[in-house]
């Protein structure tokens, strides 16, 4: 409320109305991920707050999404695979086309917004990276690398538990959905 009015429009229009004079970068990152996440919405695309890896190759390959509040630690799962040669397809956002084949993760943003408590931890020392706004301590850290349209074979939701180990539970009836 006390950085800008933004107003979508058509899924072709975005209005801003500044309220602080000395807060563009916080207006930039929110046009980045909420604005830009109803652009999309509003051209008939599904849009999930996770961020999208390939797995595979460009040819036989497939997307896995990662989902969870904020502070889960998608992206830096994501970070980690990256640093690892995994090509990344989008971070903050994974945009889907939905149709009667399935659904297909388009490329997002070439960025990945990262916690700099990670960094340190993650193989990006010789990556350039900025901060996202002023007074957060997270950085964009850029992609390498074009990313074609993929099919999403899997969503994982991260989420904290108070064991020590991970453990996966499948979905099944309406909430598969």
């Amino acid at each position: 409320p006390d950085i800008a009015r933004i107003r979508v429009c058509g899924g072709n229009d975005i209005l801003v109305e500044p309220l602080h004079p000395h807060k563009h970068d916080a207006i930039a990152l929110f046009l980045l991920n909420h604005a830009l996440a109803i652009v999309l919405l509003q051209r008939g695309l599904l849009v999930l707050h996770a961020g999208a890896v390939l797995a595979g190759d460009q040819d036989g390959g497939y997307c896995v999404a990662l989902a969870g509040q904020s502070g889960a630690g998608k992206s830096t799962l994501l970070a980690a695979l990256h640093g690892q040669g995994y090509a990344v397809a989008g971070d903050e956002l994974s945009v889907l086309r939905v149709d009667a084949d399935g659904a297909t993760v388009l490329p997002g943003p070439r960025v990945m917004q990262v916690w700099a408590a990670a960094l340190p931890a993650l193989a990006l020392a010789n990556c350039p990276w900025s901060p996202v706004r002023a007074g957060l301590p997270k950085y964009f850290v850029p992609l390498s690398g074009d990313i074609a349209c993929m099919p999403l074979r899997e969503l994982c939701v991260l989420r904290w538990v108070d064991s020590a180990s991970p453990c996966r539970t499948s979905l099944t009836g309406t909430a598969r959905l």
